[in-house]
């Protein structure tokens, strides 16, 4: 699949392109297929983030998914997937518009809003993971701008905690509160306060990540990233 290829280091578009035609035949078929609309909008999404990774422009790709979305959201039994993919995309058009210099508060805004209405289905563990998700993409986006990511952070912080204790403490959340916890030393460096709280708990929560998943590679990619930060601020002390 296109995924795939793309893992492979491939160039993915026409795998992409092969599918999306198999998903529109069916939907001419059937205007009433949830998976037809579903496995649409999650393909679009994911070759838009393709997309915007190599510096293409991934708008278009984004417009259709939330359309897909829309018809899903009128036919689906289950709206939980329907608001993670939202909260997903809003997340990802979001990240493109920051590193284009444009105005991204109202997707992450919208990417919060969609992680919410997930508490509604009762599913409080995603629930909780994608809010906190979200909420730090917002925090770090508020911080590159020079605002005060501090409610942001809390929150972020707040849900990490809910999903954790639910998870069992799953490699994946210990990698966002690593992250998390990462954001939260570079905020206290720029205040002037004492980072190394921070970033010594952002390591000790990635290293249980990897201790529990051994080929986690953002894991030990976020590992580096706190252990260089932890060293730049010895360094410069």
């Amino acid at each position: 699949g296109g995924m795939d290829a793309a893992n492979r280091g491939e160039d993915p578009p026409t795998d992409y392109q092969a599918a999306e035609e198999d998903y529109t035949e069916a939907l001419r078929l059937n205007k009433e297929t949830v998976p037809g609309w579903h496995g649409r909008a999650m393909l679009r999404i994911m070759r838009g983030e393709y997309r915007s990774a190599r510096d293409q422009d991934p708008l278009p790709d984004f417009a259709a998914a939330e359309k897909d979305l829309d018809e899903l959201e009128k036919l689906a039994a289950r709206q939980d997937y329907v608001w993670t993919w939202r909260s997903i995309l809003g997340l990802f058009r979001g990240s493109y518009l920051a590193s284009r210099g444009k105005n991204a508060l109202p997707d992450f805004d919208r990417a919060i809003r969609s992680a919410e209405e997930i508490f509604k289905a009762e599913i409080t563990e995603v629930a909780h993971k994608r809010r906190a998700i979200s909420s730090l993409t917002r925090g770090r986006y508020r911080m590159d701008r020079g605002d005060d990511p501090g409610a942001d952070f809390s929150r972020a912080e707040e849900d990490l905690r809910e999903h954790l204790a639910r998870s069992g403490g799953d490699a994946e959340g210990r990698m966002w509160r690593g992250v998390l916890r990462i954001h939260q030393g570079q905020w206290s460096a720029r205040r002037k306060e004492d980072p190394l709280p921070s970033y010594e708990a952002a390591e000790s929560d990635l290293t249980k990540a990897v201790e529990k998943n051994r080929g986690y590679v953002r894991g030990h990619l976020w590992r580096g990233v706190a252990r260089m930060e932890r060293r730049d601020y010895d360094r410069a002390r």
